[in-house]
């Protein structure tokens, strides 16, 4: 099968030219030829046509090979070029190979040609698979060094003796280190503080003997050392992975003081929390509908009913359960209706004054806070809420209801004696009359009915 050969001929003479490409036939080529014999036609046609090969004739009037070679090698750079002459000398042979010039063939004599030819284009396609690969490379690089330096985590990559060579942005950031002083140099000695130094090394020599690293792809959370000598808590993944027989590693560090700082925050504020829920003898819980469970009570729920946090749930509870009164929004329904109006959203919170008998028997008020949990969806899913032992307080309301209901009854035994005083000084009035002699006979009589 016959190669197609783009081929721009640089020629005065269309007998020469016609020649090259008849003998380009005779070996197996489709030659798809173009001559042009000035430079503006070599310009135009350089810039219009994508060529396989270029073939110049030496000495041409009008038209200097120096100035052909320099304008192809501009135009093309990888297109192979041969010089044919009729006769030229080996210092000019010579100066058109140090300018570009693939090779030269005398016109005489054209044993070479396709030897040549074929070599060249070999040549040529190497170049141009040689400029993809590299091209690739390039490409593969910037896109490696635009996530390294995008990357928001310190990226270091180290060698199967300890030594860096990858160290991003992000690394400079935290470990106060550039790139520029870092690379060769052995990462322990720089950002493992020195209680932790040998105990890498003698990982890193464990792995190098025996493939085994227990962290390797692991997140593991560890002190790490700046330039300043300071030390701070990071997150730390690394990989591995075999380039030419050896391993390197990479890590992926992140530095986490923030979130150390506020996972102790947190545990402040919830041991403030826990600290305020006991000194208020509330017992805090999160209750999930749909498995019917407590997914969190507090250990006081013991205290409250005698049944461990372990022990307690959901239908536990409401057989302990003998009343509840319903309060706040839902002050006067049934409980029935409590709970379809709070999971249906319509109550927002509910509260119940429950009363409740204990695991040895006795009679306790518990008074229960609770609102609605959802999920992402704004389905009820469960509640949140805290109890608390109300009894004493109960027991205290009961004994002021008493004492009012006594106060009622002492202000109408007053009333009464009031009235009593009153029937009795008349009587006693009249009586002392009488008594005194004041009033005598029928007179007497009559003071006495009235």
């Amino acid at each position: 099968m016959k190669k197609t050969l783009r081929i721009l001929i640089i020629e005065d003479s269309e007998g020469d030219t016609l020649f090259l490409v008849r003998r380009l036939e005779r070996s197996g080529f489709t030659p798809i030829w173009k001559r042009v014999d000035t430079i503006e036609l070599l310009r135009t046609a350089l810039a219009e046509e994508t060529w396989d090969i270029a073939f110049s004739d030496y000495s041409m009037p009008g038209l200097r090979i120096r100035d052909v070679l320099a304008l192809v090698k501009e135009r093309g750079p990888d297109l192979p070029f041969i010089v044919l002459s009729g006769a030229i000398k080996d210092e000019d042979a010579v100066a058109m190979l140090d300018a570009g010039a693939q090779d030269y063939i005398l016109k005489d004599n054209l044993s070479r040609l396709i030897p040549v030819v074929e070599r060249e284009l070999r040549s040529a396609q190497l170049r141009r698979e040689r400029e993809e690969i590299e091209k690739a490379q390039r490409e593969n690089q910037a896109r490696k060094n635009a996530i390294l330096d995008s990357a928001l985590d310190a990226i270091v990559t180290i060698n199967h003796e300890g030594r860096i060579f990858e160290w991003n942005r992000a690394a400079e950031a935290s470990f106060g280190y550039r790139r520029a002083d870092v690379l060769g140099r052995e990462m322990a000695e720089l950002i493992i503080p020195p209680g932790l130094r040998e105990q890498f090394r003698q990982g890193l020599a464990h792995y190098l003997a025996s493939g085994e690293g227990r962290f390797l792809g692991k997140r593991i959370e560890m002190t790490a050392l700046r330039a300043d000598a300071t030390e701070f808590p990071v997150e730390l993944t690394i990989t591995s992975v075999l380039v030419e027989g050896q391993p390197i590693f990479t890590g992926f560090i992140r530095d986490i003081t923030e979130r150390k700082r506020a996972e102790e925050a947190l545990r402040q504020t919830e041991n403030l929390y826990r600290q305020a829920i006991t000194a208020a003898d509330a017992v805090p819980y999160l209750r999930d509908y749909k498995t019917e469970s407590f997914a969190f009570i507090g250990e006081g729920i013991q205290n409250l009913t005698g049944y461990s946090a372990q022990e307690m749930t959901p239908r536990l509870w409401k057989s302990l359960t003998q009343e509840t009164i319903m309060r706040g929004e839902a002050g006067g329904l049934t409980v029935e209706e409590a709970i379809r109006l709070t999971r249906s959203g319509a109550i927002k919170h509910w509260q119940s004054d429950c009363v409740i008998r204990t695991r040895d028997g006795r009679k306790r008020w518990v008074a229960d806070s609770s609102i609605e949990t959802v999920d992402d969806q704004g389905n009820t899913k469960g509640s949140i809420g805290i109890l608390m032992d109300i009894t004493e307080r109960r027991q205290l309301e009961e004994q002021l209801r008493q004492l009012q209901k006594m106060e009622s009854i002492g202000q109408l035994a007053a009333g009464v004696a009031h009235d009593f005083n009153n029937i009795l000084a008349v009587i006693q009035g009249h009586t002392d009359m009488i008594l005194g002699g004041m009033v005598e006979g029928k007179d007497t009589e009559e003071s006495v009915v009235s």
